[in-house]
């Protein structure tokens, strides 16, 4: 597992040029085709004033997962994950295991105690 790992990468983009919103729209349609709800209105703010995570593979310049966070504005400690999927031509490989370690690892150092998400309850894993 600890092999697979050192293929990926993360960043963590505090804004995101005209490119980067089509490529994150397009990203998400794939994942939950009929159902991606980012768009640019969406993708700004959660860039800014919330976390945006990416999941790299080496030699592959779109990222392989997603992340987005929010904190929850009632209780400081807890992160809200908004949206979290990869990409569909990575599903099924472990590599959403590998990327959620990550993002508990984040949201530990940054002071996070609890996190939290809604699912969609038709979302089948392969």
């Amino acid at each position: 597992m600890d092999a697979l790992k050192e293929q990926y990468y993360i960043e963590v983009p505090e804004s995101l040029n005209p490119e980067q919103q089509k490529m994150m729209i397009e990203l998400e349609k794939d994942a939950f085709p009929g159902m991606g709800a980012v768009d640019e209105q969406t993708l700004v703010p959660l860039a800014r004033y919330g976390k945006l995570i990416q999941y790299f593979q080496e030699n592959d310049a779109r990222p392989i997962a997603i992340c987005e966070l929010l904190r929850d504005y009632k209780d400081i400690t807890k992160a809200y994950i908004f949206g979290f999927y990869v990409r569909s031509d990575k599903q099924g490989s472990g590599i959403g295991q590998l990327f959620l370690e990550e993002i508990f690892s984040i949201l530990k150092k940054d002071n996070f105690e609890s996190v939290c998400l809604t699912v969609n309850v038709k979302n089948e894993g392969l």
